[in-house]
């Protein structure tokens, strides 16, 4: 919601007054923080329709109805994650505080439910090829393996799509024509794919080298045969928070030496 500042009131707000104000938001619920902005409860229609049925005066300050220490979303939580949370407290509304606690926003189920646009591009290296599956690659590319339903490298695709990405950069070698008629130019996937032909084999960063133009957002990089659960909204959040020059994600891999003590 844009305008939530129009659904703000104090704890000491009446009962009529803090009706006025769920009126003109349409979203059937008001917000209460204190002088500082900082979040002190929720209050919705179903609130004051209880306290009136309760009898108490409009004069009532909002305080005495409205409920404390909602749920809420904070700064740098992904879409993915709001909309989880809504969904396991079966939620209409979520406040968005930042580290102080201090109010900066609402969500509503409709604003999780629509699909992000994020404008940062995303490479997906897809040169490589695959000697160690042997036999499985010499007719096709690793990432156009298929596990499960479809092949490695469009799993991938569609779920970094699905959290809001939509410029995608491909880098093509061993069986290049392949990938590019799978993928074609992206738009049966509702994305923008260009591809970055390596005429030679340039290693697992050279095709970067390849890029038209020097991005201006933060650049997204993955290698086309590995599956994940990270959250990429997530990931990209992160990053902008910490502001370091680059963020890797690894997972912990242990390998226990059946040899020797």
């Amino acid at each position: 919601m844009r305008d939530w500042r129009s659904i703000v009131v104090s704890p000491d707000t009446g009962l009529e007054e803090t009706m006025r104000a769920i009126d003109r938001g349409g979203i059937r619920v008001a917000l209460v923080t204190d002088d500082d902005d900082r979040l002190q409860g929720l209050v919705t229609d179903g609130d004051i329709r209880r306290a009136l049925l309760r009898q108490l005066p409009l004069s009532t300050p909002v305080a005495e109805v409205m409920t404390r220490e909602p749920v809420v979303a904070r700064t740098g939580d992904s879409r993915a994650v709001r909309r989880r949370r809504m969904d396991e407290r079966g939620l209409d509304h979520l406040p968005v505080i930042d580290a102080d606690g201090r109010l900066i926003g609402i969500d509503t189920l409709r604003d999780v439910l629509q699909p992000a646009s994020i404008d940062n591009p995303v490479v997906l290296m897809a040169g490589g090829l695959g000697q160690r599956l042997g036999p499985l690659t010499e007719k096709r590319p690793k990432p156009l393996l298929n596990v499960g339903a479809r092949p490695i490298l469009e799993t991938i695709l569609r779920s970094i799509a699905a959290a809001g990405f939509h410029r995608f950069y491909i880098s093509v070698n061993y069986r290049a024509e392949m990938i590019m008629r799978h993928f074609g130019d992206g738009s049966r996937f509702g994305v923008e794919i260009r591809y970055l032909k390596e005429e030679k084999r340039l290693g697992t960063a050279g095709p970067l080298s390849l890029l038209p133009e020097r991005p201006e957002l933060p650049l997204l990089v993955m290698n086309g045969d590995i599956l994940t659960r990270v959250d990429f909204e997530s990931l990209l959040a992160f990053h902008r928070e910490r502001g370091g020059d680059a963020t890797m994600c690894v997972r912990e891999y242990g390998y226990e030496v059946p040899f020797g003590t």
